[in-house]
């Protein structure tokens, strides 16, 4: 959160595609969308879809200087019948309009928990070979920063 604090306006919006609205407080920064959790958008059905549908046109709208991706199961509760559409729509947005800018790889061993910030600290550490990521004992969340 401080570090999108630090690197953002405070009229600067943000998404997080998770379920963790403490970010936003901490960052002091809002959601580019009324949804500051993610849930309404991964539950099966029409009504996750339409909602869907307005959260990718506030972002549309007003354009976050930052989208971040929670890896994590619990922060998603992504089902088997939850509609992919805005996970394709932000995987589309983020390689065309943002760059990886950061990766909070959380450990359920709190002290090799990693935290890698800048876009050549990103790029390095996705090459060293002794990177790891097994979802059985991390989640990741990767911040997007706008072009």
């Amino acid at each position: 959160a401080e570090y999108i604090k630090t690197r953002t306006n405070p009229n600067d919006k943000i998404f997080i595609l998770g379920s963790e609205p403490e970010i936003l407080f901490l960052s002091q920064r809002q959601s580019s969308t009324k949804y500051a959790v993610v849930y309404p958008l991964t539950m099966p059905g029409e009504d996750g879809y339409l909602r869907q549908q307005v959260a990718i046109a506030e972002i549309n709208t007003e354009k976050p200087k930052y989208i971040l991706y929670i890896d994590s199961p619990t922060s998603l509760l992504r089902g088997t019948n939850t509609n992919p559409h805005i996970f394709n729509y932000l995987a589309e947005l983020t390689e065309k309009e943002y760059f990886l800018d950061g990766l909070v790889i959380i450990n359920t061993n709190p002290s090799l928990t990693q935290l890698v910030f800048g876009e050549t600290e990103v790029k390095l550490k996705l090459k060293d070979t002794n990177f790891r990521y097994t979802a059985k004992t991390n989640f990741i969340i990767s911040l997007y920063r706008r072009i």
